[in-house]
């Protein structure tokens, strides 16, 4: 009886071998992650069934309701989470791992470039209303900056930086954190007042993003205390381009701050603007928390703007309704920029110049309508104005249908 010949197996069948195992694994495990996320997954989509009909019609009214924006956070969460699940249950991406190998020379260069920030994320999709219920009553977690260097860089005055050993400054970081913190706030007051007009929209936006409040934020942090500030600057020995001292410091302050919020997104190009703008909204929030309960409150805006309801209410021809400016010299208490005095006159119908209402704002456009609200409200006389131009429109119709002499 000849003894067989056991022949060691082929080097390329045994790892051939070793991946099936391995891409065998890597699929349990993934369809584990999904089952176990199932039942949140089933519960979101059930919701959005509910809300089909609004969603065809684009209403702007379902982004409004707080279910909806908690459904749609936790689908943002749950597509973070399994994003990477259905990657590795994607067989294409199983073969691309198999056939394609990366040199380790060709991975960290991707991976210094990374660290360098040479991929940056854009700015967040349409973000999660505001809700008084959830504006938090502590500082949000500060979200961390992945790499060290950055970290560093973004709390270094231009005055500390050391050329011989390759350091930068927060400058660059801040004008690019500028842009994203511009770009977070509108994305929020746009989800959040959808009946303010955008000339208060901005208003808003520059509260939240003014540097006397970013310094305030950087403050509150203590993150004063990892600053790298020459001395000269922090003794007010140098003063800047401000009218101050203490405003240079306040700049100063801001800028590093707006130097974060990008070293968060250049350090994590993969999360970072959602992990920023989650931070920022929460942080915002307490700034203008009574801005968000009063326009939850509010009642729904009126279809028709109040001047051109005024003028279809009385108008006529022959019949003059002007909007002139008036003296004033109120400031905005928070925001401590001009208010505006518009008020509406009336020529015709038997008067003559006559003011029918006042109203204020920090923009004339919003000024003008509410002295138009004013002249509206007042029942008694615009019922005068109501029947002069019936009877006049009734005359004028007669007139026509009697044939002349």
């Amino acid at each position: 009886m000849t003894n067989k010949r056991i022949l060691p197996e082929s080097p390329v069948l045994v790892e051939s071998n070793k991946r099936l195992r391995t891409s065998v694994d890597v699929d349990s495990e993934a369809l584990l992650q999904l089952i176990e996320n199932g039942e949140e997954l089933t519960h979101c989509l059930k919701s959005l069934t509910e809300w089909k009909d609004e969603l065809s019609r684009k209403s702007g009214q379902i982004h409004a309701d707080p279910s909806f924006a908690r459904v749609r956070e936790q689908l943002a969460e749950l597509s973070k989470k399994l994003s990477p699940v259905f990657q590795q249950l994607d067989p294409t991406q199983a073969r691309h791992s198999e056939v394609k190998t990366v040199s380790d020379d060709e991975t960290s260069v991707k991976k210094s470039r990374a660290e360098a920030g040479s991929v940056v994320a854009c700015p967040p999709p349409l973000l999660a209303a505001w809700h008084a219920s959830e504006i938090p009553s502590e500082l949000p977690t500060l979200p961390r900056i992945n790499d060290p260097r950055v970290e560093s860089q973004s709390f270094r005055h231009p005055g500390m930086v050391n050329i011989s050993k390759g350091e930068l400054s927060y400058e660059r970081l801040e004008w690019l954190g500028d842009a994203y913190l511009e770009a977070i706030a509108s994305n929020l007051i746009y989800q959040s007042f959808p009946n303010l007009p955008v000339g208060k929209c901005s208003q808003i936006r520059e509260q939240l993003i003014r540097n006397v409040n970013l310094a305030e934020y950087f403050r509150s942090y203590n993150l004063m205390q990892r600053a790298q500030i020459p001395f000269s600057v922090q003794s007010n020995t140098q003063p800047g381009k401000g009218r101050s001292a203490d405003k240079d410091m306040i700049k100063v302050q801001a800028d590093m701050f707006e130097a974060y919020v990008a070293a968060i997104i250049v350090t994590n190009p993969q999360d970072g603007v959602m992990q920023a703008s989650s931070w920022l909204r929460g942080l915002f929030s307490r700034t203008i928390k009574d801005q968000i309960a009063k326009s939850e409150n509010a009642e729904p805006p009126i279809t028709t703007e109040p001047k051109q309801k005024l003028a279809q209410l009385i108008g006529a021809k022959g019949v003059e309704i002007r909007y002139e400016d008036m003296p004033t010299q109120k400031k905005h208490k928070q925001l401590n920029i001009p208010i505006f005095a518009i008020g509406v006159y009336l020529t015709g119908w038997g008067e003559q110049h006559k003011l029918l209402g006042i109203g204020t704002a920090t923009g004339k456009k919003e000024a003008g309508n509410k002295a138009a609200m004013v002249a509206l409200e007042n029942r008694k006389l615009m019922k005068v104005y109501e029947q002069k131009k019936k009877a006049f429109l009734d005359a004028q119709a007669q007139a026509q249908l009697d044939p002349p002499n």
